[in-house]
């Protein structure tokens, strides 16, 4: 992935969203599963940045790919039998020591303006950015624009399982104590699972502008009828896509106690 310097003066690549903050971006839409865009700082420190599951902003700067050695070498590069306990562990205690975006807000776009913005070597600032609302399908309101590539909408059937890629143990968008989805999540069909074997798989596969293995998958049972948007993924990023994505466009219920993620190899 090439990205352009986006920083007038740089911070930390990684940094760690506050409560209130994970809420705000909790309340905004997707543009990848578990990537949004946000938008950090003020004045001579400001700039746009991935976030990652909703509690980790990610920076491009020089220091990015040191600091992503690092990551690796506290969190999923490990061995032993114990793996699959102590991952979550380390991802956690990692986290927990990153410093905090003082500010920070999400960004509503669509995929192919992200994309723009990341590799652009002036992007604007937000606020000057036009808005962009593609129409809904039957009468459901106005639609994020970052759903606009998934063009089919209709509802799920009886039975029908889903499958969600992240790159951190915990979840903001799935809530295992009411067995919900948030609204504007994103999942994919039982038929992507063979192709999305590993964490950098699934990256592949689905996309993602994100340097971390999405090597957590959640299992997904919506109760009939539940409403979705579905399509294809393109290529991004210098990632190949090609796996089907569905959308929950409203709250989904879980038919049953939503289970812990099936930890999966990195690579």
């Amino acid at each position: 992935m090439v990205f352009s310097n986006l920083w007038r003066k740089q911070p930390m690549p990684f940094l760690r969203l506050l409560n209130h903050q994970q809420d705000a971006f909790l309340g905004a839409p997707e543009i990848f599963q578990g990537v949004q865009l946000g938008y950090y700082g003020e004045g001579t420190t400001e700039g746009y940045c991935i976030v990652l599951s909703g509690i980790v902003a990610i920076v491009i700067d020089p220091n990015l790919w040191r600091d992503l050695d690092q990551f690796a070498g506290a969190t999923w590069r490990l061995r032993g039998s114990t793996r699959g306990v102590t991952v979550a562990t380390r991802y956690q205690h990692w986290w927990e020591n990153l410093p905090a975006v003082p500010l920070i807000s999400p960004i509503d776009t669509n995929r192919a303006d992200m994309l723009s913005l990341l590799t652009s070597p002036n992007p604007p600032h937000p606020l000057h950015r036009p808005s962009l609302a593609p129409g809904a399908p039957h009468g459901r309101g106005p639609l994020p624009p970052v759903v606009a590539h998934l063009p089919y909408s209709t509802t799920t059937d009886d039975g029908e399982v889903f499958y969600r890629w992240e790159a951190w143990p915990t979840s903001r968008r799935i809530n295992q104590s009411t067995n919900e989805v948030s609204p504007w999540t994103f999942v994919s069909p039982i038929s992507e699972v063979p192709f999305a074997p590993t964490g950098f798989a699934a990256v592949s596969r689905m996309a993602l502008p994100s340097f971390f293995p999405a090597m957590f998958r959640w299992r997904i049972n919506p109760q009939f009828n539940t409403s979705i948007l579905c399509g294809a993924v393109v290529p991004m990023f210098g990632q190949s896509g090609g796996g089907v994505e569905a959308c929950f466009d409203q709250r989904a219920s879980n038919d049953g106690p939503i289970a812990n993620p099936v930890i999966l190899d990195a690579l």
